[in-house]
Formats: structure tokens, C-alpha cells, sequence
């Protein structure tokens, strides 16, 4: 169980933690520039940034080291990618950044022809800005290629034939229009 003094210090993200469903406690971990609360066998993917805070909610459990989770889960580097213009927009951020990116997501459809985790929101301006802080930080201290194969893959027809394609973090956390 969180206790109050702990609670005190994710004030940033208590509000969206207490108003989710949580499976307490939630996981916390940090590095040295953010924390991330992350509500494990949440049954949804989703996340939320604010300042140095972090809150996700995963469909299953972190298992093995967290870094190694954060640099191979397209979401915990997506929301890592908005933590810098948290930093840069400051306390205009929740206005100008957080504000239209929820609004975003609230009426986000699919795309034809992208796969179906690809959606509107994926290439708002402010989704696309995350990920590009997100690729070039997570670029120069871990060396991950945007465009390098992941695990996941989806299916596309071509020419009378399934095709499986692999996703990279490009297609699924874009950095430019397509």
C-alpha cells in the first residue's frame, strides 16, 4: 500500500492515478530525471505525462529489468518523449500541450490503410513532437533505432497475398507525416 508521505511527492499525477482503475500498489521506478507510477494488469495500454511524472497503465507485468522495459515499450518512451516539453512549455504545458493532445485522443479514429494501433492521434502535432524528443533522446543514450524491427507485427493485403509486416517504432510512435 502507498502510504500518505509517498502519495505527497506524485501530487502531479495523483489525480488521474486515484480517478483510474489501479491495482495498488502501483509499481514505482525512476531514473534520474523522471518517475514513473505504473498501474501493472491495468487491461488497457495508456499514459499520462506531467513534469518529471509519468503515470501508465500496462495490460501485464514488468518483468526483468525496468530500463530494459522503458527502452523496448514504444508507450513508456512515447510518454517519456512529452516529459521534455513539460519541461519546456512549463506551466503553460496543461494548456498548451496536455489539453489538445486529450481532446485529440478522446475523438482519434483509425486510418485506412495504417494498422490498426496507428490512429489520428498518432500524428497529432503534439503526439508527433513527443516522439520525436523520444527518438532522439532514446537514440543518443541507448542507441534505439526508430526504425528497427519490433517483435509485434500486423498483417496488410498486397496483391492478392497477406503480407506480415513487423512494426517499428516509427509506425507506431511517428515522428512525420506519412
Amino acid at each position: 500500500m502507498v502510504v500518505k508521505s509517498d502519495i505527497s511527492n506524485f501530487s502531479p499525477v495523483l489525480s488521474r492515478t486515484l480517478t483510474a482503475q489501479i491495482n495498488f500498489p502501483p509499481t514505482v521506478d525512476t531514473d534520474p530525471r523522471t518517475t514513473f507510477i505504473t498501474n501493472e494488469n491495468a487491461g488497457y495500454r495508456d499514459g499520462v505525462a506531467l513534469g518529471n511524472y509519468i503515470n501508465i497503465n500496462i495490460n501485464d507485468k514488468i518483468t526483468g529489468s525496468f530500463r530494459n522495459r522503458v527502452i523496448s515499450d514504444p508507450l513508456f518512451m512515447h510518454e517519456y518523449g512529452h516529459t521534455f516539453d513539460s519541461r519546456i512549455y512549463g506551466m503553460s504545458y496543461l494548456l498548451a500541450i496536455g489539453v489538445p493532445s486529450i481532446f485529440s485522443a478522446d475523438k482519434s479514429s483509425g486510418i485506412s490503410g495504417e494498422p490498426s494501433k496507428v490512429s489520428t492521434h498518432s500524428f497529432y502535432w503534439t503526439e508527433m513532437r513527443a516522439n520525436r524528443h523520444a527518438k532522439k533522446y532514446f537514440g543518443n543514450h541507448y542507441n534505439v533505432d526508430w526504425n528497427s524491427p519490433l517483435e509485434d507485427y500486423y498483417y496488410v493485403f498486397e496483391n492478392g497475398v497477406w503480407v506480415k509486416r513487423y512494426y517499428t517504432l516509427e509506425i507506431l510512435n511517428p515522428t512525420k507525416r506519412r
